[in-house]
């Protein structure tokens, strides 16, 4: 097989016909309006809220228990019932509410908060009363505990209701304002402290709340920008993905017509190369004999390039099936080191092949022994002093394979450019004599079609090594029947 000589055809050819039909762009998503991100952090509010009067009958049953236990001996036990009985009433109607809502998400939200806030609003009051209700038939140690509960339940309302300040306020006023009011109306000097503890003590919440509510949005704000630029990266993510599905496609519809217009031409270029052949062997004139030798030499330039060009489209096109078998590479590679060879010789230099015995391979022949022959082609054409050696070796599960020269070397820079199609590195002038810069682009593909690891080791003026990992095979030949 010729360096020039095509990949092998395995299927075929695939013509250029309609237009693929693609999808369409992604839309880009509108700008989320200010009016749709109030609406969300209201939403996020009232779930909050709901969230903590779902966790909150327990709690409110204990509490109000707790007190009416600490005045049982003064306070007759219908009013500690009753009390009790009106805070539990409003709890467990909150706790409805909340879970209703909850599960029917699509109401308006303004008139949900405001129900949270009357219920908050019913809640305080109903524990308010218990101060009317106990401080004025207890002792002063009871009173103490019974202030100290009642603020502390108060207290519980920083963390309950921070989401939304109003609903704070809605139950802390109306639960504590009776309870320093009493404190206050008692005229001596510790109730006028109490009272005015009482005030502080709420002043101080509020702050709290305020700190709580605040720390509440930034972290709304923030998660949904979050959210938003998940949403736009998406979007971008999409878009990108269906410009990459459009490129591929599009160097595929390249690839087809390539192929399709390289194999088309190859036909009326054949019949041309006949046609020069019997002019250059008629009895014609020397003027004619070297113009039919020029046209020779560019019908064979044509022909490679399109042979080149051939490969590449169906490379890329994916229209190159790899037949794997299993043989010995040491008969593939003295096959080669026989055929470059004499060109080597010819050349000045020398050519040496070292190959294990009997090693077995399992890949695709043919296409293996395209890759090395573009891989030898090229060091043969490129080494003008020194040699090119062909070796082979056995590194554990893997054969490695290696085309090393004494040429000129590669630039580092260069090292992945002279892998692209028509990239030749000190050929500026495009002299044919030097090849068209498809060989290492074709060797680049196949490698990657059979899985096969290529790698580069070069420098200027030290030479080249190319070498390739391919994996051995573990079975037997089939030997001959006598």
């Amino acid at each position: 097989m010729p360096a020039s000589e095509p990949l092998p055809d395995r299927s075929s050819v695939l013509l250029p016909g309609a237009e693929v039909e693609r999808p369409d762009a992604p839309a880009k998503e509108p700008a989320r309006a200010e009016p749709e991100r109030q609406e969300r952090f209201k939403r996020t509010k009232f779930e909050a809220l709901a969230r903590q009067a779902v966790r909150a009958p327990v709690p409110m049953f204990l509490a109000a228990a707790l007190t009416g236990f600490v005045v049982r001996n003064e306070v007759p036990f219908l009013s500690i019932a009753i009390w009790i009985g009106a805070i539990m009433t409003v709890v467990i109607t909150r706790w409805l509410y909340s879970r209703w809502a909850v599960a029917h998400p699509e109401g308006n939200i303004d008139e949900r908060l405001r129900a949270m806030v009357a219920l908050s609003v019913a809640g305080g009051v109903a524990a308010g009363v218990g101060a009317l209700l106990f401080l004025p038939h207890i002792d002063m140690a009871d009173k103490a505990i019974v202030t100290m509960l009642l603020v502390s339940w108060a207290s519980g309302a920083v963390s309950t209701n921070a989401a939304h300040r109003p609903a704070y306020f809605a139950y802390v006023v109306p639960m504590l304002t009776p309870l320093a009011t009493l404190w206050a109306m008692s005229g001596t000097v510790e109730g006028l402290s109490v009272a005015f503890l009482i005030v502080m003590i709420v002043v101080l919440q509020t702050g709290f709340v305020r700190d709580n509510e605040r720390v509440f949005r930034q972290s709304f704000d923030i998660r949904y920008e979050n959210e938003r630029l998940i949403r736009e990266l998406q979007v971008q993510r999409q878009a990108v993905i269906h410009e990459r599905d459009r490129a591929e496609e599009a160097n595929r519809a390249k690839s087809r017509f390539l192929a399709a217009a390289s194999h088309d031409l190859r036909q009326p270029l054949h019949a041309i190369s006949l046609y020069s052949a019997s002019l250059s062997v008629r009895n014609a004139d020397e003027r004619t004999a070297e113009l039919a030798g020029r046209i020779n030499t560019g019908i064979g330039s044509l022909s490679s390039l399109l042979d080149g060009l051939l490969d590449i489209s169906k490379l890329d096109a994916e229209a190159v099936l790899p037949e794997p078998s299993v043989f010995a590479i040491d008969t593939l590679m003295s096959r080669l080191a026989s055929d470059f060879r004499p060109i080597a010789v010819a050349k000045g230099l020398a050519l040496e092949c070292q190959y294990p015995e009997g090693v077995l391979v399992h890949t695709d022949a043919l296409l293996l022994e395209r890759i090395l022959r573009n891989l030898l082609d090229n060091a043969v054409k490129y080494t003008s002093l020194g040699g090119v050696t062909l070796s082979g070796s056995v590194d554990g599960q893997h054969v490695v394979i290696s085309v090393m020269d004494t040429g000129d070397g590669i630039p580092e820079a260069e090292h992945e450019r002279i892998f692209e199609e028509f990239y030749q590195i000190s050929n500026p002038e495009r002299d044919r004599s030097r090849g068209l810069g498809l060989g290492l682009a074709i060797v680049q593909r196949l490698s990657r079609l059979l899985g096969i690891d290529l790698r580069l080791r070069s420098r200027v003026g030290e030479g080249s090594v190319f070498t390739l990992s391919l994996p051995r095979a573990r079975q037997e030949l089939p030997k001959l029947e006598p």
